[in-house]
């Protein structure tokens, strides 16, 4: 008699049906997946697996049979006895059982017992006539259908590639030129890039020369001294009664050329003219014997004395002015 499907019955009921003498059928819980390849969607399941070690009679197996066929107890223990014994027989012939809607038990080369199951049938209830599912690839068109006026409006408000992206090599370039100049102002030299702020101020000088409005030329003025002829003019200007009462005094300061190449001491930066114009008297009469160094840049007009040509001279006149001041910062022309 064959008993494998009173054994598939218990397995839609039960996880574990054991077969006394022979072993154990498992159902384990497999959940829903697709096949990589073939992709097909597999419902959720019960896999049927066999343990060999699990002979002990719990009596289910016993008592469903007994139950079903209407004998006894005794009688249907004979019978799955009978089947155990004819299944051991046809193992050691090294033939296989092949047990409906669960599986096939063989032996393999060694003499163990091996177990394929059969995929066919589902015992797991909840997905009771749920079939594998074949999961077709959606194809979408590639093509859109735009209306003229959209198409138009698309391309009027769309920025050039080549346009992007020279915007953002320039906004780049001004904030590195911006980073230069804020460090050798706080007395960072940088002498690997061979770089100066009067270097970077003319660039930007000539990068700028689109707004020509807003820049300015450099002015040098130089404390000129006072000559024969001037005082001439000046005595003969005076009226006789008080020509008496009147000196004049030649300057001693000495000639300085009308433009000068060298390092500048910058003492400040004015957005309005006359606060420039004052400090560029100040510096006349602090510093005679200097050329005075006046530029208006991006609307702020600087103001500085020179201070030689030395590069080492200049910093050590700068650290000097910056005990009075430490804004003041060192510039080259």
């Amino acid at each position: 008699m064959d008993i494998s499907v009173f054994i598939s019955d218990l397995l839609f009921e039960h996880d574990c049906v054991i077969v006394p003498g022979f072993g154990g059928f498992i159902c384990n819980y497999r959940a829903a997946e697709i096949h990589p390849v073939l992709h097909i969607v597999n419902p959720p399941a019960k896999s049927v697996s066999f343990n060999r070690n699990l002979r002990t009679n719990d009596g289910l197996l016993v008592n469903y049979i007994a139950k079903t066929g209407s004998i006894s107890f005794q009688k249907s223990q004979e019978l799955i006895n009978n089947w155990v014994e004819s299944s051991k027989s046809l193992l050691k012939n090294n033939e296989t059982i092949s047990l409906k809607g669960i599986g096939r038990v063989f032996s393999d080369i060694e003499g163990n017992i091996q177990f394929t199951p059969d995929d066919s049938v589902n015992y797991l209830k909840t997905s009771f006539a749920l079939k594998p599912l074949n999961a077709k690839p959606v194809l979408r068109g590639k093509e859109v259908d735009f209306t003229e006026k959209f198409a138009y409006e698309t391309k009027k408000h769309t920025i050039p590639q080549t346009g992007v992206w020279r915007i953002a090599a320039a906004i780049i370039l001004l904030l590195g030129i911006g980073a230069l100049v804020q460090m050798m102002r706080m007395g960072v030299e940088v002498k690997p890039l061979g770089l100066n702020e009067a270097s970077i101020f003319s660039f930007l000088t000539h990068f700028s020369r689109g707004n020509e409005d807003t820049m300015q030329p450099i002015s040098i003025t130089t404390a000129k001294p006072v000559s024969d002829e001037t005082v001439k003019a000046v005595a003969a200007s005076v009226e006789p009664s008080n020509a008496q009462n009147v000196v004049v005094k030649k300057s001693t300061a000495t000639v300085v050329p009308t433009e000068f190449h060298g390092y500048y001491i910058i003492t400040g930066a004015f957005s309005e003219n006359k606060n420039a114009e004052t400090a560029k008297r100040d510096l006349l009469k602090t510093f005679p014997e200097s050329a005075i160094y006046c530029e208006k840049i991006h609307g702020l007009t600087r103001v500085g004395y020179s201070v030689g040509s030395d590069a080492k001279t200049a910093e050590e006149k700068l650290k000097a002015a910056q005990a009075d001041n430490a804004d003041y910062w060192l510039a080259k022309k």
